[in-house]
């Protein structure tokens, strides 16, 4: 074994760790998510922002619990939210095509208006931040983050809906999803959404 090598990748995943939490940490600030939210012109929680952010990264209409199993939070806890954004008009409900006792929640306009909005405002407050970076620079953080980040979604999804998106997207063939019941090794640690509920 190679301890040089070893050490050396402890030391580059330290590195990695101690940027992503500062990263983080300065995103979920509550000075920075009311700039951000003020600029937006978004009257809604963080909880409920994180909710449609949820539901779009999935990219269809979903069943309640398949984002209350992609956030790593009971149904309970997301049923209340839901209900708001669906009665102030900013996600729908519609019958479940494959299951008619079960409803998907899918992002109306408004829902979809709100994370464009927060979205457009998160650009430029980033591009404050990178100020003086050169465009060869903020290409190879896009390139870097832009993995890192398809690898965290790929962890913290459930496998049948991380099969059910890699179908949609064309990266991969379709597979049967497991069946109702079947357990999954899915893990998500929670630390950023406990920050936001808190």
């Amino acid at each position: 074994m190679d301890t040089g090598r070893s050490v050396k990748a402890d030391s580059d995943l330290g590195r990695i760790e101690q940027a992503v939490y500062r990263v983080v940490a300065w995103n979920t600030r509550n000075d920075v998510q009311q700039e951000t939210f003020r600029r937006a012109r978004c009257e809604l929680s963080p909880r409920l922002v994180w909710l449609l952010a949820s539901l779009d990264l999935l990219g269809r209409p979903a069943r309640i619990s398949d984002l209350a199993a992609l956030l790593g939070v009971e149904v309970s806890t997301l049923t209340p939210q839901a209900n708001r954004l669906e009665r102030d008009g900013f996600i729908v409900r519609k019958a479940d095509p494959a299951d008619g006792r079960a409803s998907l929640l899918r992002l109306t306009r408004s829902g979809k208006g709100v994370l464009t909005r927060i979205h457009t405002v998160q650009r430029i407050m980033l591009s404050e931040l990178l100020t003086g970076w050169s465009a060869a620079d903020q290409e190879q953080a896009a390139a870097v983050l832009t993995r890192l980040a398809k690898a965290v979604d790929a962890s913290r999804m459930p496998p049948h809906l991380r099969v059910a998106k890699a179908v949609e997207d064309g990266s991969a063939a379709p597979v049967a999803s497991p069946a109702v019941g079947e357990s999954s090794d899915f893990i998500l640690d929670t630390t950023v959404l406990s920050r936001r509920e808190a």
